[in-house]
């Protein structure tokens, strides 16, 4: 395990981080109460969702926020929105990803021969999705 953790990292170009470092309560950016985001900005993200890729950590697919309905994307958008004003901090599992191993060719026991792909968290995806907009809006 050791070995393929040391691939990845090194495919990543950095090191192993066991550990993060959260913002302190006075690092915090005030509220954005006035650019809350917009059941219209969740809609958005979740039409363009791409059907049966393969679920994060949260085991949450695609699918479920497609088909949820608008009480589901409702209930994302009060979350997403406490995040954004720093009501809350983002959920631990948002910050985690699972490597999946993909094989690329050659010997399948050596872990050079394969590339990481990270499966993140659907929420932490859809938040990340209405960000960029946001910030592609500002350029």
């Amino acid at each position: 395990m050791v070995e393929w953790t040391e691939h990845f990292a090194k495919q990543m170009g950095g090191k192993v981080v066991e550990e993060t470092r959260q913002l302190g309560k006075e690092e915090k950016i005030e509220k954005n109460e006035d650019q809350e985001i917009t059941q219209e900005e969740v809609e958005q993200v979740i039409k363009k969702l791409k059907k049966k890729k393969a679920a994060g950590e949260d085991k949450i697919t695609n699918e479920a926020w497609i088909y949820g309905g608008k009480e589901l994307q409702e209930n994302l958008q009060g979350i997403l929105n406490k995040i954004w004003n720093g009501d809350e901090d983002l959920p631990e599992e948002w910050k985690m990803g699972i490597i999946k191993p993909i094989f690329k060719k050659g010997d399948r026991h050596k872990p050079e021969n394969y590339r990481g792909i990270t499966l993140m968290n659907t929420g932490y995806k859809i938040y990340a999705e209405i960000l960029r907009k946001r910030l592609e809006k500002e350029k």
